[in-house]
């Protein structure tokens, strides 16, 4: 009888184990997409920059054009 105590006591604690490393790997899972989230917004903001430079010097030249 002890050893079988013993037995459900050790699948006990690797139940325990795998239950925390699947909520590790959950949690990794949620990180990652995270980030890919970032990096779609990185970019869309990076082609928003640009479309803001090119209006900015657009504007330095009509305002030199105006000048003259």
């Amino acid at each position: 009888m002890e050893g079988r105590a013993i037995k459900e006591h050790g699948r006990g604690k690797i139940q325990d184990r795998h239950d925390a490393a699947k909520e590790i790997e959950k949690s990794l899972l949620k990180l990652h997409q995270v980030f890919l989230d970032m990096a779609v917004m990185v970019e869309a903001q990076g082609e928003q920059m640009d479309d803001i430079e090119h209006h900015v010097l657009n504007s330095s030249y009509y305002v030199k054009d105006g000048t003259k």
